[in-house]
């Protein structure tokens, strides 16, 4: 595989764009050549991109390795797919798949983290995989987009407890720094909304404030308004104001973006 097609897979398996995926270290033209092959990223660059959304080196060339160009971009969109169903029968025979090929640890998460989500639960994960990620959020110098991003990814990998004082770290180191960064700011809206998901889902009004606060305290921009729309919808739920949910709802649905709390509805 090719570093440009190792790329996309990550790209794909973060569910990013490749403007998203450039993260500002690069144009987006340049990135898309770069996964097509025509250009050639330096050695430098390619660590700092890597670092950026937390991807480890080792699994990296890991993938650049493998004979098989396509088995795991394949996989990831199998995963995907099948998580957007919430069919646990297809994730459990991908794991299966994935046990007889060895595959590498990231791949064998992003299964994890997809699990989770569907479920709303990490009772399936590993005290294992608990502890590595506690200890890359924990123990994080800097605070990035890429961090940022790997936390809505694995927002239900965490136990409560640890999620609920990471998020809170986070809008604490990043708040100044997002009411600047257009972009930032949206990652870390994405964040409040995913934990106010969970929140939900934990019956915990209590630890919900906090990411309700940030979402109201967002610059008025396009790209906040979602963020800005959802906690209104969290708010009105935590409250049991039905009529002001309805609204809401009712917005989505003519948006087209009512997957966005479609699992609040199925209860």
């Amino acid at each position: 595989m090719t570093i440009g097609e190792a790329l996309k897979n990550c790209r794909i398996s973060l569910q990013l764009t490749q403007t998203q995926m450039a993260a500002g270290l690069m144009s987006e033209s340049f990135y898309s050549k770069v996964e097509r092959g025509v250009h050639k990223i330096d050695a430098d660059l390619l660590i700092k991109l890597l670092h950026e959304h937390g991807i480890s080196a080792q699994s990296f060339f890991y993938l650049v390795d493998k004979k098989d160009k396509s088995l795991y971009l394949d996989v990831n969109q199998r995963m995907v797919l099948a998580a957007n169903r919430k069919d646990l029968e297809e994730l459990n025979k991908i794991e299966a798949e994935l046990k007889e090929e060895n595959a590498p640890e990231w791949v064998r998460n992003n299964l994890s983290r997809l699990r989770s989500w569907v479920t709303h639960s990490n009772e399936a994960v590993s005290q294992e995989e608990k502890d590595k990620l506690r200890q890359k959020f924990f123990l994080a110098d800097k605070w990035n987009i890429g961090l940022v991003n790997s936390l809505q990814l694995n927002m239900y990998m965490l136990d409560f407890n640890d999620l609920e004082k990471i998020i809170n770290t986070a809008y604490k180191k990043l708040k100044v720094a997002a009411s600047q960064d257009e972009l930032l700011e949206s990652y870390l809206s994405i964040d409040a909304v995913a934990f106010l998901n969970r929140c939900y889902h934990e019956s915990d009004k209590k630890h919900a404030q906090s990411s309700l606060d940030f979402l109201k305290s967002t610059r008025l921009l396009p790209s906040n308004l979602y963020g800005k729309m959802l906690a209104t919808y969290y708010e009105a739920l935590f409250d049991h104001d039905q009529t002001k949910a309805d609204i809401i709802i009712d917005a989505l649905k003519q948006s087209g973006y009512i997957s966005a709390i479609q699992d609040t509805l199925e209860n």
